[in-house]
């Protein structure tokens, strides 16, 4: 009787540490959320170096290359196996079925939120003024660059300006007017803050970069008003 006793006293008193100790509550210490992240200037500017990384997904590589040649007479398809002659043929319907359309939209959606969440924490950590200005400046011209080329492939899309947070059933498209607005509209925001930045900065963006870039767009748009001047006309 005495051992039985023994035992369900041993066994609540190691209950109790248990629960007082939070043996079964989970710590995740193999990955950073967000929110941890940017609490401190070095997070941040991983926010923002992770805002660059997006452009490898566009720029020298071969995904790039084939999603903005093949289709066109610069290419002839070959004898390839890694499922380029259906990217030979995306443009007769932009079919979201092939990896390299599903591959790039996810991409450069997750470059946008990516400039977005670095838009919207940039207050959070204890940055000088002058990197902040710095810093946002980058983003909002990385931000405009990439909703140019999901624009620029798929017409009317959904613009997004704030983070995501949570999952987003509906989807709603913007006109390209109402895009090219929302990215002029931030390169002049990274052409104010990016003032009397280096003219060589190890890659990052420059005031003159954001200057060549809205050079570069104002074609686009002239292409689109010229467009809505002769569908009013007709």
């Amino acid at each position: 009787m005495k051992s039985t006793l023994y035992t369900l006293a041993l066994a609540t008193s190691l209950t109790l540490v248990a629960c007082e100790d939070d043996f079964l509550g989970e710590t995740n210490r193999n990955a950073i959320t967000t929110d941890v992240l940017c609490r401190t200037p070095d997070g941040y500017e991983s926010l923002v170096n992770a805002c660059y990384a997006y452009l490898k997904v566009w720029y020298g590589n071969a995904s790039g290359c084939a999603f903005t040649e093949m289709g066109t007479d610069c290419y002839t398809g070959g004898g390839s196996s890694a499922g380029d002659v259906a990217a030979m043929a995306y443009y007769e319907g932009l079919n979201g079925k092939y990896p390299l359309m599903e591959y790039m939209w996810n991409n450069l959606y997750s470059a946008v939120n990516c400039c977005n969440a670095a838009i919207d924490r940039v207050d959070q950590p204890g940055l000088t003024a002058q990197r902040k200005k710095q810093l946002l400046g980058e983003v909002y011209f990385l931000r405009a660059l990439y909703t140019h080329l999901i624009t620029e492939v798929w017409g009317e899309v959904p613009l997004m300006t704030s983070e995501v947070q949570s999952p987003i059933t509906t989807a709603h498209k913007s006109s390209q007017e109402e895009i090219y607005k929302q990215i002029f509209a931030d390169l002049d925001k990274a052409a104010s803050l990016l003032e009397g930045s280096a003219k060589k900065d190890e890659g990052r963006v420059t005031q003159y970069a954001v200057h060549a870039l809205q050079a570069r767009l104002n074609l686009y748009r002239g292409n689109y008003s010229e467009a809505a001047r002769l569908s009013e006309t007709f």
